[in-house]
């Protein structure tokens, strides 16, 4: 399997620039289809497995997952819980999906693309993380140096749920 994790800029609709941003791609054994399927269409439902700090994904609506479809995450950060908004950007079925928060004190930017390979599929994401508030911003350096560790160890937390999918 290769693995990257690299640095990179994510899209981001602030005028600030990410305090963070990286893309990371992971080879996995379920099919494109099912990798798919676990990340957009079951984000609501799947997003906690492969982010422990994600407490809870609260939908607005009962329809399918969609582009606009909006919600609530409600995350751990040491000492608080943080709700946030969020706001699916992307929606190619069965290829790209896509959201950021929309409120909250950190923008959060989240991309997937997901492409067939001969053994399973290639899942390749670009995550971009920006300080909105004072707090956030004043918190940065720490942040620094917690979010790669964090993404690492996510990456493999969403590796292992769609390798359970195959």
């Amino acid at each position: 399997m290769t693995d990257q994790i690299q640095a990179a800029t994510a899209p981001s609709t602030t005028n600030r620039s990410p305090m963070y941003a990286t893309t990371v791609v992971l080879d996995v054994r379920c099919d494109a289809q099912q990798a798919f399927d676990h990340i957009a269409r079951g984000f609501f439902e799947n997003h906690s497995r492969w982010d422990p700090a994600v407490i809870e994904m609260i939908r607005d609506d009962s329809d399918p997952v969609g582009l606009g479809t909006t919600g609530r995450e409600v995350r751990s950060v040491p000492g608080t819980r943080v709700v946030s908004a969020v706001r699916v950007t992307t929606f190619e079925p069965d290829r790209r999906f896509g959201f950021r928060t929309t409120s909250g004190p950190m923008l959060e930017e989240a991309d997937w693309t997901v492409d067939a390979t001969p053994t399973g599929a290639r899942v390749t994401m670009a995550l971009a993380f920006t300080p909105l508030s004072r707090s956030m911003r004043l918190m940065a350096p720490l942040m620094r140096r917690l979010i790669p560790r964090n993404v690492r160890a996510n990456s493999e937390h969403l590796r292992a749920a769609l390798d359970s999918e195959a």
